[in-house]
């Protein structure tokens, strides 16, 4: 982590600022009409799955309210994207994850990566916008995003292996429920020490068995959040990484 931008103190008045500007609205529009289009232009229906702003499969999201439940996300992620230099993201879906991100913070660098299938007969078309999300984020952030097309499993030690100098202060593991212990383990040597590391759905079975798993081997441990302006929220479990283990 680098050092934070703001203050825990003033992390809601930070956040409440730039979710109310109109810079952001104007960014947030941008992006949701760009992924209509898409989809529209694609012949599929036009809906999204879940993420940190609206519901799953919803058709009319742009006109909809955040989803309550995922406010305490949505401030934590702000907090914690201000107070890192990079960010890898595994579940990129829409994107609107990573434009609160790189809103919250100028100086932020973001690695995305994202399998761009259907995986889920319920799932809306992923193949289609998820890709149009990584178009829109490298166009409105020039140099500052990177988005790998792939599963997780391969290309997260694969990017560990061909770019050992990278570091990533900030892991934002939303992909995969089942796969959050070989996500943290590929990724542990491009990982700051002390890096923060984001469970999201922390509150299904697979991710805390995952999370769980990582803590009793070592790789990362329980932290005072609210030292830093975090909350405890049962959507997701932030971590940070425990340096020093030797046998990854």
């Amino acid at each position: 982590m680098t050092e934070p931008l703001i203050s825990s103190q003033d992390v809601d008045h930070h956040y409440e600022r730039l979710i109310s500007s109109a810079e952001w609205e104007d960014a947030l529009s941008s992006l949701n009409a760009f992924l209509a289009k898409s989809l529209e232009d694609a012949g599929k229906p036009v809906r999204l799955n879940g993420n940190l702003f609206y519901g799953h499969n919803r058709t009319n999201w742009a006109q909809e309210s955040y989803v309550p439940a995922f406010d305490m996300k949505r401030r934590n992620f702000f907090a914690m994207a201000t107070q890192s230099k990079s960010l890898l993201e595994i579940g990129v879906n829409g994107g609107h994850s990573l434009l609160l991100a790189l809103m919250a913070n100028p100086n932020l660098e973001v690695y995305g990566i994202d399998v761009c299938e259907r995986l889920g007969r319920d799932w809306s078309h992923v193949e289609v916008y998820v890709p149009a999300a990584f178009t829109w984020l490298q166009y409105h952030f020039p140099g500052r995003t990177k988005f790998i097309r792939g599963n997780s499993l391969v290309e997260v030690p694969k990017l560990s292996l061909e770019r050992p100098d990278l570091r990533f202060g900030m892991y934002h593991l939303d992909g995969s429920k089942f796969t959050h212990l070989q996500e943290v383990v590929s990724a542990y040597h491009i990982l700051e020490d002390n890096a923060l590391i984001v469970h999201d759905d922390s509150n299904l079975g697979p991710v805390k068995r995952g999370d769980r798993k990582l803590r009793l081997i070592g790789l990362t441990r329980e932290f005072e959040q609210e030292n830093i302006g975090l909350r405890l929220t049962d959507h997701h479990r932030i971590r940070q990484k425990q340096a020093g283990a030797t046998w990854v």
